[in-house]
């Protein structure tokens, strides 16, 4: 009875993270668009924005990934 909920329990966790690191990830590409759009890609508050909303999207991106593998098991 146990084993299930725990299984589910991980993959909503997993979804949940993924979710929570897809927010991030907006919130970082839109920073570093509007630093682009008035400063420039030069720089460094938007190579910054731009590198953590990429580090966010592959979190989000690789968090979704690990739940559907757990599931397909």
């Amino acid at each position: 009875m146990l084993q299930p909920v725990a299984r589910a329990s991980s993959i909503l966790a997993l979804q949940i993270s993924g979710v929570f690191f897809a927010i991030f990830a907006l919130f970082f590409l839109n920073h570093a668009w509007e630093a682009h759009r008035t400063l420039g890609w030069h720089d460094a508050h938007t190579r910054v924005y731009a590198a953590l909303g990429v580090a966010f999207t592959w979190f989000a991106v690789s968090s979704f990934w690990r739940a559907r593998r757990k599931e397909q098991r």
